[in-house]
């Protein structure tokens, strides 16, 4: 699941574009590894905007849909966005996290989303 949201599971179609191999595993595996990234994305992106308020998903969605100028946008550009507002707040720099912190790090933006600042 992280790897959607911090970028080391990129979609197909940014892996080819940035790739320098010219393609030579089969059209069909192609399209079977891009519909299941696909699927993995917006099951990862439902999770994150289910766990928003009302108001906060409106923001979230209606600003990547503005920067992106569609509608189809990944995990990882919700992630982004979410990061852009909340995150200097929370911890301020965040690198290379193990799954335990990264844990942590969900629960406390999920509660943030849901009951506001720690007291």
């Amino acid at each position: 699941m992280f790897g959607f949201i911090d970028g080391t599971l990129i979609s197909p179609d940014e892996a080819r574009s940035s790739s320098s191999v010219s393609g030579k595993g089969k059209v069909g595996d192609r399209q079977t590894y891009h519909k299941l990234w696909k699927r993995s994305d917006a099951l990862v992106k439902g999770w994150i905007l289910g766990s928003l308020s009302k108001e906060t998903l409106r923001y979230v969605v209606n600003c990547l849909a503005g920067k992106r100028h569609q509608d189809d946008f990944s995990a990882k550009d919700v992630w982004d966005e979410l990061q852009t507002m909340y995150a200097p707040h929370v911890l301020p720099e965040v690198r290379h996290v193990n799954v335990v912190e990264g844990t942590i790090y969900l629960l406390l933006i999920y509660h943030l989303f849901t009951k506001g600042p720690l007291a």
